[in-house]
């Protein structure tokens, strides 16, 4: 599989599964008196997310100096 096409891919799945989350929400109109409480759990989550893709591209450009 050419890197592209599995970047592409990554990609994608990323991009699900950080806008399923907003279609449960839009879909069911009542779960919108839940989201205050997922807020601090939505905070949480992205900046675990930011974490592990700062650590992810570090290590991509270690290994890219290294080789």
């Amino acid at each position: 599989m050419s890197s592209a096409l599995y970047g592409f891919m990554l990609l994608f799945i990323y991009a699900l599964g950080r806008s399923l989350p907003l279609l449960v929400v839009g879909t069911f109109t009542g779960l919108v008196k839940k989201v205050d409480r997922l807020q601090v759990w939505s905070d949480i989550s992205q900046r675990i997310s930011g974490v592990i893709l700062l650590l992810l591209g570090l290590w991509f450009l270690w290994d890219k100096i290294l080789h």
